[in-house]
């Protein structure tokens, strides 16, 4: 194990030991090659001839990289300083500049009579993780969900985006940090094994447990599961078709002879099919990772893909493992990973203490939006967070697509959402309307509502199935009166949905050649910008007086004041007021492509 003598990088640390204790780190890294340096000043005075005069060299300049020149060569080896402790007992401070503070690479010589040494490890573990938070990034917390005052600040969404929130660097270096000392050697671990990564099939998962059960103590520090699910796998050789070019496949490609003898490339991929079932997921998790907190599942992104099996054929077991330690789940590619109200029972039961959920689509379509209207109205209680991501295509639609038309016929999304019983933070990306916010406020009790926050992202606005012009535009007029409704909706909502204190609606078109037109409202706290008319002014006025809007201009921006030649310009402007009679201009005489 190394030892503070091996480290390269000198540092002294002088505490103050009087009323205002200070602690003070500096450092100075050691040249690369020892070669010739220029004087440098002496901690004590030098003895010259036999007159006893104290010579004192001149001052180093302080460019130079190493200021102990004086002691590189002592039997050849570079001498590096310890790190100690100073404490000094008078109440004078010291600046970290000054020229008496470095003494010596000798303990003895540094340190006072008063003073004594402390060893590296005998630091407190604070210093030691504020240095590695330093390099490495800060080490998270698992289980706080409050939003921080940065993503407040740019008006991200409710919930943190668990994809690398737990993941730390995992490069050589970092590891050999752990040879530092015995207490960095458990730290070093806590990062590198906090977010595991492991692929979904019978051999990496039996290598990944093989692994963890002959390194156990190390078990205690994942706190992040992932698992992905391989959408494809190698065709075995003896299986392998070789495509032979004929003409029968072509009749007009015109070949060589050297290009009729040689063979097509093989198929060698097939659907996966040693793909693991959620039964051995979560039997694997249970008996590997009693400390994880958020367990992430991705079902991979195919056409006609099969779904994941919750249980193998001929098992007698028809319920997962519990895993009751789980507070997060993380969901890609949902559709493959449960497509019924069944399917999701299965997996809610086994995570009884689940509080956060983030669920993604692929693919729009139909039966997700089915699937998800039939879960809406069971939703366990004790989840409060979720993050559900149906359509993630921002571009705008001519008309309404038809999968989606399916969906209106038999089922309102909108009114199924609005039955979420203790719902905190949502997040949506897909289609809603005002009938959303209208079904919440309805059942909604005033005293005891917990919905703090909402962040939707609109795909379109859904309509009635025989309504032919249900397009997304910031040019189409009927688009943007449905869209004032829903914001209207979510405005006068506030008069039961007492604790709501953060709304972010947005629209997103990427071909918009004004993305700063696209329509959108936020409400934070008491602050409104975005998106306003004269209702909207006058409902938010009843629903929830201490709420002001921060900005109401008439019109936003002059035509003649844009410099259409220059797209740059366009998408670096940004509208804070949006009224809803201005984009009357946008669909009389001026046509955006």
């Amino acid at each position: 194990m190394a030892t503070m003598e091996d480290i390269d990088t000198q540092t002294a640390l002088e505490v103050d030991n009087s009323e205002n204790a200070e602690l003070r780190l500096i450092t100075a890294s050691t040249p690369a090659t020892p070669g010739h340096t220029s004087p440098t000043r002496s901690a004590f005075p030098t003895k010259v001839g036999d007159n006893d005069n104290k010579l004192i060299p001149p001052a180093r300049p302080s460019s130079t990289p190493n200021p102990f020149a004086e002691d590189l060569h002592q039997g050849g080896t570079i001498q590096p300083l310890p790190l100690v402790l100073v404490f000094r007992q008078n109440k004078t401070k010291v600046k970290a500049n000054e020229p008496g503070l470095w003494r010596s690479s000798k303990p003895s010589e540094s340190i006072g009579k008063n003073s004594q040494p402390v060893l590296f490890r005998q630091l407190p573990i604070e210093v030691h993780e504020r240095v590695l938070d330093y390099h490495f990034g800060a080490l998270n917390p698992v289980t706080s969900r409050v939003r921080t005052t940065r993503e407040q600040t740019r008006d991200t969404k409710v919930m943190r985006n668990w994809a690398n929130q737990l993941r730390h660097s995992r490069r050589k270096e970092v590891s050999e940090l752990a040879l530092v000392c015995s207490m960095w050697r458990s730290l070093i671990q806590k990062r590198l094994y906090r977010h595991v990564k492991i692929r979904a099939t019978r051999e990496s998962v039996d290598s990944a447990s093989s692994w963890f059960e002959h390194h156990s103590q190390l078990c205690k520090y994942v706190k992040h599961i992932e698992l992905w699910f391989p959408v494809f796998q190698q065709r075995p050789l003896d299986t392998r078709t070789i495509r032979k070019p004929t003409m029968a496949m072509n009749p007009n490609l015109i070949r060589t002879p050297v290009q009729m003898l040689e063979p097509s490339k093989p198929l060698s991929y097939q659907e996966a099919t040693e793909k693991c079932t959620l039964e051995e997921i979560f039997l694997f998790i249970h008996t590997s990772f009693a400390e994880a907190c958020v367990l992430s599942l991705e079902g991979g992104d195919r056409k006609k893909t099969s779904m994941v099996d919750h249980f193998a054929i001929g098992s007698q077991s028809q319920a997962l493992a519990v895993l009751p330690k789980i507070t997060t789940l993380v969901c890609k590619s949902q559709w493959n990973i449960f497509r019924t109200e069944k399917d999701w029972q299965n997996i809610s039961n086994a995570l009884p203490n689940l509080i956060e959920w983030h669920g993604a689509y692929a693919r729009p379509k139909s039966k997700s939006y089915l699937c998800m209207a039939s879960i809406f109205p069971d939703l366990a209680a004790n989840i409060t967070h979720l993050n559900l991501t149906m359509e993630n295509e921002f571009k705008r639609e001519s008309m309404c697509p038809k999968f989606f038309r399916k969906v209106v016929l038999e089922v309102h999304i909108c009114q199924e959402m609005a039955k979420m019983p203790a719902l905190e933070h949502f997040g949506y990306t897909g289609r809603v309307c005002a009938s959303f916010f209208d079904g919440m406020a309805a059942l909604a009790n005033p005293r005891t509502t917990r919905l703090k926050s909402v962040h939707l992202t609109v795909k379109n606005i859904c309509r009635l199935p025989q309504n032919w012009n249900d397009g997304s535009a910031i040019t189409d007029p009927a688009f943007i009166l449905v869209f004032e409704t829903l914001i209207h909706a979510a405005v006068k909502s506030l008069s039961r949905l007492t604790a709501l204190d953060f709304i972010n609606i947005k629209f997103i078109d990427l071909d918009s050649v004004l993305p700063s037109w696209n329509p959108y409202f936020i409400l934070k706290t008491n602050a409104c910008l975005g998106m306003w008319s004269d209702a909207i002014i006058e409902s938010l006025a009843k629903a929830r007086p201490t709420a002001k809007w921060l900005e109401c201009s008439e019109s936003i921006m002059s035509f003649d004041s844009i410099n259409w030649n220059d797209p740059a310009n366009l998408t670096k402007m940004r509208a804070k007021s949006l009224k809803v009679s201005s984009y009357l201009s946008l669909s009389l005489g001026i046509t955006i492509t």
